[in-house]
């Protein structure tokens, strides 16, 4: 269970770094598609024609060394992942985030808001302001 929130926790990141670091809706699309390399152990595409902006990994190359992928991209877990990724909503989607962030930023804060600290259940002012403050440090952690 702990590798599966290694992955949920170091994805969510991915998407945001891919969204916050892109110039362009087609970089934001690279980067994320590029995230599926990384996690198979792939760190250099030069000649992939998939690929025109992004030929390389943006990670630190200390990652790199001796690092056992975190997929095996023949499993059903990393199959499962690249369709969702590569999924025609996703890309669709990627491309439209504002370039500020604005929008997207305040529906990430919210959907976490609705984890944390859910509308349609009642919390005692402590325990919502608790349950408040966790959904600012997760929130937060994903910058």
């Amino acid at each position: 269970m702990h590798r599966i929130e290694e992955m949920s926790g170091r994805s969510e990141h991915n998407l945001w770094w891919s969204i916050r670091s892109s110039k362009s809706g087609d970089e934001a699309r690279e980067k994320l598609q590029s995230c599926l390399k990384h996690i198979v152990g792939v760190h250099s595409w030069e000649k992939d024609r998939n690929f025109k902006l992004i030929k390389k990994c943006a990670s630190h190359p200390a990652t790199h060394v001796a690092r056992v992928p975190l997929l095996d991209p023949k499993k059903g877990a990393f199959k499962a992942l690249e369709a969702l990724i590569n999924s025609k909503s996703v890309m669709d989607q990627i491309g439209r985030i504002s370039p500020d962030i604005g929008t997207s930023e305040v529906e990430g804060f919210n959907h976490l808001a609705g984890i944390h600290a859910p509308k349609d259940h009642y919390f005692s002012e402590k325990g919502h302001d608790l349950r408040s403050r966790v959904t600012i440090l997760r929130h937060n952690s994903a910058q």
